[in-house]
């Protein structure tokens, strides 16, 4: 090797080709190569966090990972964290760190990024830095030079006293490991995570699409998989203080319910995308699946307009303060009794459609789309094509009743 490593913190054969090829086969992930950039994004990671300890936490998608059943878990490029010190000792960390591999090429050199044209004085600084790759030049897609890859590393600072929330050996795809990682808690991942929507506000700019289709399938997984854990009024005080800050940094003159309106928006977008037919999010989100997360989890134009209309619905509880555990609780039922489990073959079948039927032409009046297009999907989809705030009782009363009359 052309670095020293036993400067490495994760078990040197971690970093081998044939276990990172093992491991995505065994996983089913399409990238070796972004298999590779997730493993070194921990790797430099605990570097930084060995060096500046509670100073420093993690963010962003890598992140979220760790909140996340090993099945769900996607690949992130680029490492987001929250430090407690200014650029002078970021900059002597990372010295330290190239210092540390001793590589014979420019290994491990941080290269500060200078945007050309700043959109926000934002308190961060952005570093790139290249890494050691096995991967093949096919793998590294089309790169003529093979046996580097470049993370891209992101320090947000603050003056604020670090959260932060350890886990030790977690269960992550990219490896085995028993080390410990510095994550910023659920609740102020969710609050940080939901900044990034609102596009024309606070949020990720429409030019930069791609980004916006990983946050929120983050955001999507983390809800679901951590529903009973969560406290919506920690998440809620979390992004409205990170919410605040952006639009500051940013000079806007939106306020709270304009930044609200702006992510909302960008949902119903999302959540009636498989009725619309809309090609350009669809071929967003087939871009991000195909390069992000495991073929089996690729989901449907259907799939991803629940997704959208769910998290629709929270942000319109949370904009207003609003309860949203209980109604949300009530809907998620409403999902598990449309599975009509307790039948089989012709007869869920027949069900399913007699469902769909009645509830469409009892509930189009709450969608912008009548009863034959809404009866035509799946009975969780025309679920959730029909709910909102004001209904969530008479829905719920419904389905309980429908079921009922047939167990």
């Amino acid at each position: 090797m052309n670095f020293d490593d036993t400067a490495l913190i994760h078990d040197r054969k971690c970093f081998d080709r044939d276990t990172l090829m093992e491991r995505l086969e065994q996983l089913k992930f399409n990238s070796l190569a972004r298999m590779e950039l997730f493993l070194w994004d921990l790797e430099i990671f605990l570097q930084i966090q060995a060096i500046l300890k509670d100073k420093i936490v993690l963010k962003g998608g890598a992140a979220a990972q760790f909140y996340l059943p090993i099945e769900y878990q996607r690949t992130s490029v680029d490492i987001d964290m929250i430090c407690a010190v200014g650029v002078e000792e970021v900059e002597k960390v990372l010295a330290a760190i190239e210092q540390k591999f001793n590589s014979m090429d420019d290994l491990f050199r941080a290269r500060p990024h200078k945007p050309k044209d700043p959109k926000a004085n934002l308190p961060m600084i952005t570093y790139y830095m290249d890494v050691p790759s096995v991967c093949t030049e096919k793998e590294l897609f089309g790169k003529k030079i093979t046996g580097t890859q470049e993370i891209k590393i992101e320090f947000h600072f603050t003056d604020e006293p670090l959260v932060i929330h350890r886990i030790s050996s977690p269960d992550i795809f990219a490896l085995e490991t028993h080390q410990t990682y510095q994550l910023l808690p659920l609740d102020d991942l969710i609050g940080d995570k939901l900044t990034t929507l609102g596009p024309n506000t606070i949020g990720i700019t429409t030019d930069r699409a791609d980004e916006q289709i990983k946050q929120i399938y983050d955001i999507s997984w983390l809800l679901k998989f951590n529903w009973e854990n969560i406290d919506l009024q920690r998440v809620r005080k979390s992004f409205l203080a990170r919410a605040k800050s952006e639009a500051h940094q940013r000079s806007l003159t939106a306020k709270m319910m304009d930044i609200f309106s702006d992510m909302m928006a960008q949902m119903k977008q999302l959540s009636i995308m498989d009725l619309e037919n809309d090609k350009s999010l669809l071929k967003l989100i087939n871009d991000f699946q195909s390069l992000y997360v495991r073929k089996e989890l690729n989901r449907s134009p259907a799939e991803w307009a629940v997704i959208g209309a769910k998290i629709h619905l929270l942000l319109g509880y949370l904009s207003r303060n609003r309860d949203a555990k209980s109604p949300l609780d009530s809907l998620f039922q409403c999902e598990r009794d449309l599975e009509f489990d307790y039948l089989k073959g012709a007869e869920k079948g027949q069900l399913a459609r007699r469902f769909r039927e009645e509830f469409s032409k009892d509930f189009e009046k709450y969608s912008d789309y009548p009863a034959r297009v809404l009866k035509g999907k799946n009975s969780v989809r025309l679920l959730w094509a029909v709910a909102n705030p004001d209904n969530v009782e008479k829905i719920a009363y419904w389905i309980s009743e429908f079921v009922k009359k047939r167990t």
